[in-house]
């Protein structure tokens, strides 16, 4: 029933917290939220050291909805619970938020554990549409203008790829007759690879769409970096909420592999992600824009390394999906409040925050070590797996995305420098507290990563010291670079200093998902080719 518990509990809490007085809100949100993380650490440990947890569905079962829990599904439900504890430490205590907000929040956590606890393709496809609602809200939550359209647009792409995702459903069924993943794997075995074409290029088209791989990315910026966004709300959405697509990603390419060869175009479409959110980045002087296309870079990071053909570096993906999650979540959290406090988004404008706000400029730096991956932090393990892959091309490409990221940070690190400036801004220990949790769990997770990746994903990695040593030569030599490089060339470009609009409007964004759609299909076609 523990399953059961991380969906029922959250969407039926979330109404008394709409429902009840303020201040019963406040407490019962704590408990509920810490009710939840410790239910997923229980789950883990049940599922790490006991095996598999499958709460079979049927009429003695409430609502008859199949759940399983592997040990992957378990590492992602206790990211979901630690964060959205964190997250509402940052936003509600000792404020009380919104009822509305509380409630929309509250039910979103319940519907992303539905995500990563359900293996039945319509089930997923119920939770992700009404969670997108939710986050189209949220991100709407201040009724601003700007705001208002990112989140029609958001709500609008969204309905699009789940459209294709349907689509998907409803041919593989016709083919399968079953939607289970493992029922799938089954069935795959016994049908042609043209009858499941279709079907497959359907579903992936709207999991890529979800994890906003190129060229169906540009509505993720408007989503994630909107001016009108709570950044509680950009930092789940960021940080976490584009793990379900990354965490569907992997379970149809599971399901598909052994039909469809794949990894070829994934890992070049991660690349030109990658890229091309790097590209975008550098172009804005936005700090939540620079931050949001940042997401798009490391999700195609993520996608190319779990699409190569050594474990080492799909482990590394798998890991970085973490490491991912805490870094961003603590940049965005941090920008936050630079927002507050400095009155402005330039990241041009904002000057001296190590001087000002000492806590959030060593939260910023942070991230910035863990994202870059600095020696020592979180990235730098994760990205050293990812580049163990023993082809000298792949290689390459993973070292000028992290130049390009570097290159980008040494642009957003400006901030933490220059001379104090008096502020006038409510100091919140809760806040504190939590952008230094995750600071420290940036470093420690960087420090303590074998134990780390044995605990979590069963495998014994130990990094030698010469090639951590080299790793650590690459980046400082990156690093070099990238600051000769912005301080002699980029930070004479004018143009940059007011920013490029990237965004498209909705006709333009459908445009590009038929491109994309049509690309997965070309090269699924190409897969079945002889030779």
């Amino acid at each position: 029933m523990e399953l059961y518990f991380l969906i029922i509990l959250p969407i039926f809490t979330s109404l008394l917290l709409y429902l009840l007085p303020g201040k019963v809100t406040t407490w019962l949100g704590s408990f509920l939220y810490l009710a939840v993380f410790g239910v997923t650490v229980h789950l883990f440990y049940r599922v790490r050291f006991g095996g598999e947890i499958v709460t079979t569905g049927g009429s003695p079962d409430f609502l008859g909805i199949s759940l399983y829990c592997d040990l992957t599904a378990s590492v992602f439900l206790m990211l979901v619970g630690f964060l959205f504890l964190c997250v509402f430490l940052y936003t509600n205590l000792p404020v009380r938020v919104n009822k509305l907000y509380s409630f929309l929040f509250t039910v979103l956590e319940g519907l992303i554990m539905l995500i990563f606890l359900s293996r039945d393709l319509f089930n997923i496809y119920v939770a992700i549409e009404v969670s997108a609602i939710c986050c189209g809200v949220l991100i709407m939550f201040k009724r601003e203008s700007r705001s208002i359209y990112d989140g029609l647009i958001y709500l609008l792409t969204n309905i699009t790829g789940m459209l294709f995702f349907l689509l998907g459903i409803g041919l593989v069924y016709r083919q399968c007759g079953v939607l289970d993943f493992d029922g799938l794997a089954a069935a795959a075995a016994y049908r042609t690879p043209q009858e499941l074409l279709l079907a497959y290029v359907f579903l992936m088209t709207g999991v890529c769409m979800k994890c906003a791989l190129f060229p169906m990315h540009f509505w993720l910026p408007a989503a994630h970096g909107t001016p009108g966004a709570p950044t509680a709300v950009s930092a789940i959405l960021s940080g976490l909420y584009i793990k379900s697509g990354v965490y569907l990603f992997i379970r149809l390419q599971a399901v598909f592999s052994p039909v469809f060869d794949m990894d070829v175009f994934f890992f070049w479409a991660g690349v030109v992600t990658a890229l091309a959110g790097i590209v975008m980045a550098i172009c804005q002087c936005d700090i939540k824009l620079i931050l949001a296309y940042h997401t798009i870079s490391q999700v195609g990071l993520i996608i190319a390394g779990l699409s190569t053909s050594n474990p080492v570096s799909r482990f590394g993906a798998m890991l970085h999906i973490i490491n991912h999650a805490l870094f961003k979540s603590l940049l965005f959290l941090a920008a936050g409040l630079l927002i507050t406090a400095y009155g402005t988004r330039n990241v041009y404008k904002i000057r001296g925050v190590m001087k000002s706000m000492p806590a959030a400029g060593m939260a910023v730096l942070a991230g910035i070590l863990g994202i870059t991956g600095a020696p020592f932090f979180n990235g730098s393990i994760s990205k050293y797996m990812l580049s163990k892959t023993d082809n000298s091309v792949v290689d390459f490409c993973f070292l000028i995305i992290n130049f390009g990221t570097i290159l980008s940070f040494v642009k957003f690190g400006n901030m933490l420098f220059g001379e104090k400036k008096e502020l006038t801004y409510t100091r919140n220990f809760f806040s504190t507290f939590v952008l230094a949790l995750l600071s420290l769990l940036c470093l420690a997770t960087g420090l303590f990563a074998g134990p780390f990746l044995s605990l979590f994903f069963q495998m014994d990695f130990s990094v030698g010291l010469s090639g951590y040593l080299v790793k650590s030569l690459i980046w400082a030599g990156s690093f070099l670079l990238a600051v000769l490089f912005y301080k002699k060339v980029l930070s004479k470009i004018k143009r940059l200093k007011s920013g490029i609009d990237f965004s498209l409007d909705m006709n333009h964004i459908a445009l590009c998902t038929g491109a994309g759609f049509l690309l997965i299909l070309g090269a699924g076609f190409l897969s079945l080719l002889p030779g």
